[in-house]
């Protein structure tokens, strides 16, 4: 009986302990499962977006700098590629200068080849587009923060679910069979596009990806027409055009400026010369210059949070900004980024002001994502200085 008892006891610790351990890896495992369903949607728009980006293209040529009184060979595009800060910043470095909604950080619009388009009325796609999966398309990416009052049925109102402010990752979309872009960029030899320009004087050269901005007329739910949400709870986005190490390195560009030269303040259009402009060396004219060209690498940089965040956040007013994304110099410096974004980067002190220390003081669970991506479409050319 001694040696029975004996026994059952020693069963019955061993049972306890498998049991206590059964219980920790069962709450391990479902900790782990939540987090990583927590943040699959953005994980999942952040490869979408990188990956459309990497697709970008100019389909570049070299003809005459102007066909009427000819004096060189140039580079030429019909098509653009142009990112920077949305509404932070200067004015004429804005892509979004109306403002008719908060959209804080940076944007990004490019053309590629995705063979997108929507049907007809008919419902089914335009016969003339049907099998063309290449076909060029407007694409973009940027934040807008508001309600979600166009994103949902008629028939739920906010009297029977309350609106809910959010901070949200769009993405621009612009069927072929609408794509406007030559109706911008053709027949202006020696034109100088900038982003400061008003549509009534005729020089809205950035008419082709503004339309994404466009207000949805009266009761439309849907949204805008060409843009939809590719995800939620992203609070902040950085576009870093960069150069090649092997071309920084070869132009001898010191090594703290390899990263932010191309774009010192992140704006980067593919129809003006950029910092080669501001350059004496014919050295760094060519490595510099950005007209018709698409940047090698472009760093895409972007936080999310949860929802139980959001919620945590209570954002009442789309200009609600607990964040401090919406502050005029909010990533307006490249050679900033860190400061602006992290807390306690490896190149940088710890910045008191930056997103990441704000999150961590409000106790909100948060993600970074970033990475550096290079467009196959690019290919550099230092031939060109003017």
């Amino acid at each position: 009986m001694v040696e029975l008892m004996v026994s059952l006891a020693l069963i019955s610790v061993l049972m306890l302990i498998v049991v206590q351990i059964t219980n920790q890896t069962s709450a391990t495992w479902r900790y782990t499962a939540t987090k990583a369903e927590q943040f699959r949607e953005a994980r999942t728009a952040f490869d979408t977006m990188t990956r459309r980006i990497s697709q970008a293209t100019l389909n570049t040529y070299w003809d005459y700098d102007d066909p009427v009184a000819p004096k060189q060979y140039i580079r030429q595009s019909e098509l653009r590629f142009i990112s920077g800060p949305m509404q932070n910043g200067p004015a004429t470095n804005q892509l979004d200068s109306k403002k008719t909604q908060v959209r804080p950080g940076h944007g990004i619009f490019f053309q590629a080849p995705f063979g997108y388009n929507v049907p007809g009325p008919s419902g089914a796609e335009p016969p003339n587009y049907m099998g063309l999966e290449t076909l060029l398309n407007t694409w973009g990416y940027y934040l807008e923060v508001g309600d979600d009052s166009r994103f949902r049925p008629n028939h739920i109102t906010k009297d029977i679910v309350p609106l809910r402010v959010r901070s949200r990752l769009m993405e621009f979309m612009q069927p072929s069979s609408q794509m406007n872009i030559y109706k911008w960029t053709s027949g202006t030899p020696g034109a100088k596009p900038n982003l400061n320009c008003d549509k009534s004087s005729n020089a809205d050269y950035l008419g082709w990806f503004r339309g994404a901005f466009v207000t949805p007329p009266a009761g439309a739910n849907q949204g805008n027409l060409l843009s939809h949400v590719l995800a939620e709870n992203v609070i902040a986005l950085s576009i870093l055009p960069k150069l090649s190490p092997e071309d920084a390195k070869e132009a001898k560009i010191a090594e703290n400026r390899r990263e932010t030269i191309l774009a010192p303040n992140y704006s980067y259009h593919s129809a003006v010369a950029g910092p080669a402009l501001n350059e004496t060396t014919p050295l760094l004219k060519g490595v510099l210059n950005t007209k018709h060209q698409l940047p090698p690498v472009v760093q895409v940089t972007m936080i999310a949070i949860d929802e139980l965040s959001a919620q945590r956040a209570n954002l009442r007013l789309p200009t609600d900004d607990p964040f401090g994304v919406q502050n005029a110099n909010f990533l307006t410096n490249a050679s900033k980024q860190s400061e602006d974004l992290l807390y306690n980067s490896l190149d940088s002190t710890p910045s008191a002001s930056s997103i990441e220390k704000r999150l961590i003081d409000r106790k909100l669970n948060y993600r970074i994502f970033s990475t550096n991506v290079h467009l196959r479409g690019a290919k550099w050319s230092k031939a060109q200085t003017n």
